[in-house]
């Protein structure tokens, strides 16, 4: 699809999803389904009643195709905003417990990350209410994966 394309519809697109390509690696761009732009960090994909498909576009093309341009802006400076916080999580003042663990009382919460009883050299997590099932092959993964769902669930009414 390309913005000469005869079925391209250009009003009437809706933002379904904003998503930043560089969450885990820094040199992760996407390419946008309009103008060609190689270099995407913010990411829109958006979807019309009258085409079958979602597109993914970049912010100028965004602003193109959508009558209300304000709610994207605001999500990418959210999406922004997250991923400062994700990069600066695990700079955060992690205390050590008694236990050899790492963790944090953050937003009422308790996280504690620990090694895998079972197998060693895996890592978990634990927040107030129940432990993550999922092992992770290093300590800073586990911290990632926890802020990820710690984000989730103190924002998840403004998402």
């Amino acid at each position: 699809m390309n913005w000469n394309n005869p079925d391209m519809h250009p009003r009437g697109w809706n933002c379904d999803k904003v998503y930043y390509t560089q969450d885990e690696d820094p040199d992760k761009y996407e390419v946008c389904d309009l103008c060609g732009n190689d270099q995407v960090k913010y990411v829109f994909v958006l979807s019309h009643p009258d085409y079958p498909e979602t597109i993914k576009v970049d912010a100028p093309c965004v602003e193109r195709l959508m009558d209300n341009y304000v709610d994207p802006i605001i999500r990418e400076k959210e999406l922004l905003n997250r991923h400062r916080r994700r990069l600066n999580w695990l700079a955060m003042p992690w205390r050590l417990s008694d236990q050899g663990n790492d963790y944090m009382n953050i937003g009422g919460y308790n996280i504690v990350i620990f090694e895998d009883k079972h197998k060693k050299g895996k890592w978990s997590y634990h927040v107030t209410g129940g432990a993550n099932r999922k092992l992770y092959d290093t300590k800073d993964h586990a911290k990632l994966a926890v802020f990820d769902m710690f984000w989730q669930l103190t924002h998840s009414n403004q998402e």
